[in-house]
């Protein structure tokens, strides 16, 4: 019997309630990621239904999508100023439901606010292992760190407010090796480029994609979420990478955000885990970046 793959691990550790023939699974996420353009609807229709936001503590909120390119002092005539009606309101409603439900915010005050899929690995919230969610396709960022890291429309995102949980049937698998040494002048958007021009602008759909091989390997990080950020345009369902010694380098530098520590499922724990889940959380990177070692001795494009 072989052995599984990153995403197989990943997929059966989230699982709540495992698919049947009629009913997909019940999938847990570890790290939501809000904006103020796709979460309105999702946030009144927890007012609507009376329900609280289920772990306000594994939602990481900032500003993006309608934020203006220059400094903002309040937002009342500052904002209006530099800003049209419809986003500018977008930000006070993002400002009043974070207040509202409990969930931090990194407005226009906060040093660490930023692009909603560069946040995460800004801070140390993006890890190996982890399900990250958010209402942006760009999600498939995360995937460089070797976290399971996916888009969803603002009715998932308010599924994934209520439960931390969505309904999902398990996506195909997907192994792209790439293997040889970059020539002078071609970079990670040119190998992102390249793949979407041979299994097509649709050839990811209904699969995850691991990208393994040595050229993928040397790449720096900021390379290896070029890629990742551009593996949204062939369409997969998932998109992950597996895990090595310059991912766990780099994330050992950043900060240690309280988001940085969630590592357990259960909703037990009212505190970020203390030491011993920390250390759980380093042994568990430690083994994924063992298995990237073997997978990346496989070769060619494998789909299941």
């Amino acid at each position: 019997m072989s052995g599984k793959s990153l995403f197989e691990k990943v997929w059966d550790d989230h699982v709540v309630v495992p698919e049947t023939k009629d009913t997909p699974a019940i999938f847990y996420i570890d790290l939501h990621i809000i904006h103020e353009v796709t979460t309105p609807q999702a946030f009144n229709m927890l007012r609507d239904k009376g329900l609280p936001m289920r772990r306000p503590d594994q939602v990481l909120a900032t500003m993006d999508h309608s934020t203006p390119t220059v400094p903002v002092a309040d937002l009342g005539a500052s904002l209006d100023a530099v800003s049209d009606p419809e986003p500018a309101n977008q930000i006070r409603q993002m400002v009043k439901n974070c207040e509202e439900f409990g969930v931090e915010l990194h407005g226009f005050g906060s040093d660490q606010r930023g692009i909603v899929h560069v946040i995460g690995p800004e801070i140390g919230a993006t890890q190996p292992g982890k399900t990250i969610v958010c209402g942006d396709s760009h999600s498939s960022t995360h995937g460089a760190f070797g976290a399971m890291g996916f888009g969803i429309g603002a009715t998932m995102v308010g599924h994934v407010m209520a439960t931390q949980c969505l309904l999902m049937r398990k996506p195909k698998s997907m192994a792209v090796n790439i293997t040889g040494e970059l020539q002078p002048g071609v970079g990670a958007k040119d190998i992102i480029l390249a793949l979407i021009g041979k299994i097509g602008v649709d050839g990811g759909t209904g699969h995850v994609i691991e990208f393994r091989g040595e050229t993928i390997r040397n790449l720096n990080m900021e390379e290896r979420m070029t890629i990742w950020a551009g593996v949204d345009e062939i369409e997969p369902q998932l998109r992950l990478r597996v895990y090595d010694k310059l991912s766990r380098t780099l994330r050992e530098q950043l900060s240690l955000h309280p988001l940085s520590r969630s590592l357990s499922m259960s909703d037990a724990f009212p505190e970020p885990p203390g030491l011993e889940a920390w250390r759980q959380r380093i042994a568990l990177e430690r083994q994924l970046e063992q298995q990237a070692a073997e997978e990346a001795r496989k070769q060619g494009v494998e789909r299941k």
